[in-house]
């Protein structure tokens, strides 16, 4: 008598298996990691490894490499040369000493109560607390970082929200005290290019602008746009001293577009009209 067709036999099942085993190559990455304690960590940790490699050190990498480069002599340009200027100006500025040594210091004080704090909670959640509460522990160490998100999200709603923005406080303060002179510092916080509005540009019948920082913030064209938006009268020359230095701020502002009238009011005439001042030409 013969086997009965239906009933597998024992090669036929461990063909069977074979085939199944070729068909799926993750059983036979399995079977190779199996017992290779040092390839699984890597096939484990090396993908999130290579993301933070890349990302992490990449970008502290970029921003060392950046942190090489200098301003252009106008301070509106940068210029790609590697240098150790930058760091012999720390060294060498006492304003920029402290401010660094500060910076250090605060680091590392939040590194070690990092440390301090961060350990006994990692120990406590790997080895002590139960595992149905491990994930509410995750993300109730998680969660608060993702708030940094939310204020940045609100900042900027506040700023440029409408209503309820910074423009618009900037607005009812002006529109409030109508009859006090006020100096808005950074261009105005952009308010001025607004001021092609004649209900805008009424106020700065007793409003001016500064030019600080306005390099980091606009390019060369927004200070002659200010100028055509609200009258060179309003227009002061302004720095962030020490964070920039004048000379580079005035070079900067030689090259911005303006006619020589309206610079030699941006550069000091309207700051001496204003503060009633006898301006000495040199």
């Amino acid at each position: 008598m013969g086997r009965p067709q239906g009933r597998p036999t024992i090669s036929r099942t461990m063909d069977d298996v074979e085939q199944t085993h070729r068909a799926r190559p993750s059983r036979s990455a399995s079977r190779w990691l199996h017992g290779r304690r040092r390839l699984q960590v890597a096939a484990l940790a090396g993908a999130p490894a290579l993301w933070i490699a890349v990302l992490y050190a990449g970008s502290l990498l970029s921003l060392f490499v950046t942190s090489l480069y200098t301003l252009s002599e106008d301070g509106a340009h940068i210029e790609h040369t590697l240098s150790a200027d930058n760091y012999r100006e720390i060294l060498d500025e006492p304003v920029y000493r402290d401010v660094a040594l500060r910076t250090l210091k605060v680091a590392v004080l939040v590194t070690l109560i990092d440390i301090v704090l961060a350990l006994p909670i990692a120990f406590y959640m790997a080895k002590i607390a139960k595992a149905r509460w491990r994930g509410l522990l995750v993300a109730a160490v998680l969660v608060p970082l993702w708030g940094s998100y939310l204020v940045k999200a609100f900042a900027w709603r506040s700023i440029l929200g409408k209503p309820g923005g910074l423009l618009d406080a900037i607005w009812a303060l002006l529109v409030q005290h109508a009859n006090i002179v006020t100096i808005l510092a950074h261009l105005g916080g952009g308010l001025p290019f607004f001021a092609f509005m004649p209900e805008v540009r009424a106020l700065f019948n007793r409003t001016y602008i500064d030019t600080a920082a306005v390099p980091w913030l606009y390019d060369a064209a927004a200070i002659v746009s200010a100028v055509r938006a609200v009258g060179v009268e309003r227009v002061l020359f302004g720095t962030d001293f020490p964070l920039r230095r004048p000379g580079r701020d005035l070079q900067w502002l030689s090259h911005a577009g303006l006619d020589h009238h309206e610079l030699s009011k941006v550069q000091g005439g309207n700051a001496a009209s204003l503060l009633k001042l006898e301006r000495r030409v040199h």
